[in-house]
């Protein structure tokens, strides 16, 4: 009885310490277990295929303009594109924070079932992106040569002026953006993050051929009218589906 007690004692205290320290699982099953396809991945994979989609087309239809626009104005137009495009980028990602922010307070506001806060939070959002993108407008509608030759000292004469003539038109683009970003947030927040999806590629590939029609249809012998209409082209876009959204 003694030596039964004694091994039932030893086997109950083996058993104990396999659970304080479970073996320890090999790389493979590690992996194995955090891509095994499961609800929450169909859910992620739901959200982050469309994004992914979207970023995608973006940048490859912004490329494509630039090609388009190369072939016919050539290599000082299409510098003077990526410039205004590079520095109103850059500005722009600083304006565009609170509208970046309504991602997760969007998402916490209809969690909680206050659907009315997330469209305040957007509206907010939207309105101090377009005051600043305003403010913004008007130092680069006046200086932005200034900015190109005098101090970054990017490109010549040539180039700064295009800069000049075409921001003065495409800035209006960023304040679109703005504006019609703050309405795909409360798509993605709503669920409708294929719709939002589609609006973006829907607007960029009209964009590209609204560029392509003009360029290879229309006299573009004077390179600051071509570059105007370019950017009236994309403004055009721009709002159209922001109202078709």
């Amino acid at each position: 009885d003694a030596e039964m007690k004694a091994a039932v004692e030893e086997t109950a205290s083996c058993k104990q310490a396999s659970n304080e320290h479970p073996p320890t699982p090999s790389r493979l099953t590690l992996l194995s277990s955090i891509v095994a396809w499961d609800a929450e991945t169909r859910k992620i994979l739901r959200l982050a295929l469309p994004y992914t989609l979207s970023g995608f087309a973006s940048s490859l239809l912004h490329n494509v303009g630039l090609i388009l626009m190369s072939q016919a104005l050539g290599v000082k137009a299409v510098a003077a594109v990526c410039l205004v495009q590079l520095v109103g980028d850059l500005v722009d990602g600083v304006f565009m924070s609170g509208l970046y922010a309504c991602t997760s307070l969007c998402a916490h506001a209809v969690g909680a079932g206050q659907a009315t806060l997330a469209g305040q939070y957007v509206q907010m959002a939207v309105m101090l992106h377009f005051l600043a993108s305003l403010g913004m407008w008007y130092i680069w509608y006046h200086h932005m040569y200034d900015l190109i030759l005098v101090w970054l000292n990017w490109g010549d004469d040539t180039t700064a002026t295009l800069c000049q003539t075409f921001v003065r038109t495409y800035f209006l683009r960023y304040i679109l953006h703005g504006m019609s970003s703050g309405l795909w947030q409360l798509l993605e927040v709503a669920n409708h993050t294929v719709a939002s999806a589609i609006f973006g590629i829907a607007e960029g590939v009209t964009g590209v051929v609204g560029v392509g029609i003009f360029v290879y249809t229309c006299d573009i012998s004077h390179a600051e009218t071509a570059l105007r209409t370019i950017a009236w082209i994309y403004n055009a876009t721009a709002l159209l589906y922001l109202l078709l959204g």
